[in-house]
């Protein structure tokens, strides 16, 4: 997720797409992308400390537990490293949620899980949230359980918030 021009782990683009609710797109690189390679974060922290897509946003835990993690490689029930450069970022124990600045309309990125077993059931939401906190959409992520990564993209016009929750773990162990 390192490469911004290249293969950007996240990717958001401001408004102009004008759809009624959230519909799955392809991989984008859109006007602002975090790899979160710059960010100054060690150890397990309620929010990445010098937020993320240039400033515009924060990503924190759901209840503001220190959960959330910056690292270049995850073990647990199987071993994740990055998808491009050399860091990710996911919650070891609650769920995540994105706080944008200003609106968005498009929302995606590389998406796995360190949490899934041989025989396991694993569903990730992702909800949609509009300024006012009422919920646009709730869709389910294409997450595979064996730490590989996987495109997620959706679009929707007025995005202010968006949360990522597993079905396990409290929510966490979503890598992004």
């Amino acid at each position: 997720m390192s490469t911004l021009a290249l293969l950007p782990l996240l990717a958001v683009a401001l408004p102009g797409l004008g759809l009624a609710q959230v519909t799955p797109i392809g991989p984008f690189t859109g006007d602002r992308s975090e790899s979160f390679e710059t960010q100054n974060h060690s150890g397990f922290q309620p929010c990445v400390i010098d937020r993320i897509f240039g400033g515009t946003a924060d990503l924190c835990t759901a209840t503001g537990q220190s959960q959330l993690l910056l690292t270049s490689g995850w073990s647990f029930m199987c071993q994740i490293p990055p998808h491009s450069g050399s860091r990710f970022t996911g919650s070891a124990g609650e769920w995540v949620v994105y706080t944008f600045d200003s609106d968005i309309e498009a929302f995606g990125g590389y998406f796995g899980t360190n949490s899934g077993a041989p025989g396991s059931t694993e569903t990730v939401t992702v909800r949609f949230f509009d300024r006012q906190g009422n919920m646009i959409d709730s869709v389910i992520a294409d997450v595979a359980d064996d730490c590989t990564w996987r495109w997620n993209g959706w679009s929707a016009p007025g995005i202010a918030s968006i949360e990522v929750e597993n079905s396990r773990f409290g929510g966490g162990f979503v890598d992004m």
